[in-house]
């Protein structure tokens, strides 16, 4: 890893996007919890979901990044709920979010792309977005070859941002070596095509497999995104997922082995875990999913804590760096 950022960092000061003029906070919220009852093992109420959107839509919110999706469930409902409520976005904060296949067929083409994000500008009540990812193409039936050639759902991305309803364009999802070779994507005049790229559950405490993913992103000048630094919860509580799946044995020992060594230090496991993605240079933004309205406090005082630099590379023997955590998940 080049030399890390020193930390505690200044979490509300925004810095540049990438190669792109937008402006963020090295957080952002990640909102997949507000919208979908099932992918964590517990589920938020409306009322707590539109409770938790009003205070990130407050002058107290410290991040000004909101990631969402048309999958995410009533995410995206609920986030133009409170836009409506307060009269338009916050200035200064940034929405993402990413267009998704079509469920009951898979496909991921021209047509599906189109329709998903129309229907995201309708459900969040918006005419243009910053900033829109492709989303979760391996769990598409739309081969790579068609994704990205002419008239695919790459194109469709270009010809939205042509037409000024998006700004910039983004790929999101699992598997490192899909992901690279996403962000290597150039249009017919040599043109880079992403300007960032999510990776999760990719480059957390457990698990390091992104590494090809950040050398080619810093090759192409695509900003990194990394969500899921909790690794889907089990880094931050000891009920958590791990990969959006139980955990196994495995993973529970090494979760152990970690949380020794913070208790040792007299650090928070979840401070630990929150600062290995901030103090890497080459992560521009890290996403962190909320769901409880402590966490909107919580997550900048975490950011905050003094780590001692003696921690990090005691626990570097328990990381993961083979294999895609998510294997199984998709296979099913």
């Amino acid at each position: 890893m080049p030399q890390e950022v020193p930390l505690p960092l200044d979490v509300t000061t925004t810095r540049q996007l990438g190669k792109t003029p937008l402006r963020t906070t090295p957080i952002w919220w990640g909102t997949t919890a507000l919208g979908m009852e099932d992918l964590y093992g517990y589920s938020v109420s409306k009322v707590d979901a539109l409770t938790i959107l009003n205070e990130i839509f407050s002058n107290r919110n410290p991040f000004n990044g909101l990631d969402t999706a048309r999958i995410y469930g009533t995410s995206e409902d609920l986030i133009g709920e409170t836009i409506r409520n307060h009269g338009g976005l916050p200035r200064g904060m940034l929405l993402s979010t990413k267009v998704d296949r079509d469920l009951v067929t898979g496909k991921l083409g021209k047509d599906e792309v189109r329709k998903s994000l129309h229907e995201s500008m309708r459900r969040l009540g918006v005419d243009h977005l910053p900033l829109v990812f492709l989303h979760d193409p391996e769990h598409s039936t739309t081969p790579y070859e068609e994704l990205v050639g002419e008239g695919g759902a790459v194109s469709e991305l270009l010809e939205a941002q042509a037409r000024g309803e998006i700004g910039y364009i983004g790929i999101s999802g699992g598997p490192i070596d899909m992901l690279t070779n996403f962000v290597r994507e150039k249009t017919a005049q040599g043109k880079r095509i992403f300007d960032a790229v999510i990776t999760h559950n990719r480059y957390n405490l457990l698990i390091n497999t992104a590494e090809p993913l950040f050398l080619a992103a810093a090759e192409n000048d695509v900003a990194v995104i990394n969500a899921a630094p909790f690794a889907s919860g089990i880094l931050a509580r000891p009920d958590g997922r791990f990969a959006y799946q139980e955990p196994n044995d495995d993973i529970r020992k090494r979760v152990a082995s970690i949380k020794a060594i913070c208790d040792e230090y007299g650090v928070p496991l979840e401070a630990v875990a929150l600062q290995f993605s901030l103090r890497d240079p080459r992560v521009a933004v890290t996403i962190a999913g909320v769901s409880t309205i402590n966490q909107l406090e919580e997550m900048k005082r975490l950011a905050e804590i003094q780590i001692p630099p003696k921690l990090w590379p005691k626990i570097e023997e328990f990381r993961i760096t083979t294999g895609d955590p998510e294997e199984n998940r998709r296979r099913r």
